[in-house]
């Protein structure tokens, strides 16, 4: 894609910054999330379950997930600051090419 899109050593590098950075905060989110589903999972096998902590669970890890998907926002923005107008519309027109060959 870097070169359909025509980007320059410089916007690679930044980009590639960019990635690393939002890949840190995902890994650090799901960690979060991870063991409070196994908590989860493990309160719903109790006998008797206790709706105020499954409750809980369920907010927090619905409050990590939100913030994953503004982080994704975010991290969209972020890249596309750094690309040109056409550099912009070469980007989506790529991105909708993948989605239709993954379809």
């Amino acid at each position: 894609m870097k070169k359909k899109v025509g980007l320059s050593d410089e916007q690679i590098k930044k980009i590639e910054e960019i990635n690393l950075k939002f890949h840190k905060q995902l890994l650090e989110k799901r960690e979060q999330i991870q063991p409070r589903n196994l908590k989860l999972r493990r309160l719903l096998l109790e006998k008797e379950i206790d709706l105020d902590d499954v409750g809980e669970l369920l907010r927090e890890v619905s409050g990590l997930e939100a913030e994953i998907r503004l982080d994704r926002i975010k991290h969209r923005i972020e890249i596309e600051k750094l690309l040109t107008e056409d550099q912009k519309k070469k980007m989506k027109r790529e991105m909708r090419r993948d989605r239709k060959d993954n379809d």
